[in-house]
């Protein structure tokens, strides 16, 4: 069985990454570039993970029997601007693991929803969050695939299940 957290050996690993890579930012390497080094290593189990769905991605994936497919305008919207996080980090960087594993994981959070609201949800009016409690689950849902996610029974399940809840 999966489970959503890291050891405590891959957290302080990935932290060690974070601090190098902290050091290479004080020594020139450009932040665009730290960036990416920085998404591209702190994936843990489950990066990019999902914790709610929007009204309209709920009722786009409900008028699809809750298949996923390319192109459907469904995507992984974050709730914080993942850039602006890293730019933060990597300025004042974080020499306590778990603190900066807690920091990390507060601001990597993802929800279901439309191409259109990606951005949205970074404003101040963002579209209604319908939220999944993966508290109580040892598989996680919804997990990332590349830049996509795993959608199988247990995802369709979930999504039709929300969508009787909310009627």
């Amino acid at each position: 069985m999966t489970t959503l957290a890291p050891t405590l050996e891959q957290i302080e690993s990935t932290h060690g990454f974070y601090l190098d890579i902290c050091r290479m930012v004080t020594n020139g390497l450009p932040i665009k570039t730290a960036h990416r080094l920085l998404s591209d290593v702190v994936c843990f189990n489950n990066g990019w993970r999902v914790v709610g769905i929007t009204e309209k991605a709920l009722c786009m994936f409900h008028a699809q029997d809750y298949e996923s497919f390319t192109k459907q305008g469904i995507q992984r919207c974050h709730l914080f601007n993942r850039q602006q996080r890293n730019v933060v980090m990597l300025a004042n960087p974080i020499t306590n693991a778990a603190l900066w594993y807690t920091e990390w994981m507060d601001k990597d959070k993802a929800v279901l929803g439309s191409s259109s609201e990606n951005k949205a949800l970074e404003s101040s009016t963002p579209p209604l969050i319908h939220w999944f409690d993966h508290k109580e689950s040892l598989t996680p849902l919804f997990r990332t695939s590349g830049y996509k996610w795993k959608h199988g029974e247990d995802e369709r399940l979930c999504l039709a299940a929300l969508y009787s809840l909310t009627r």
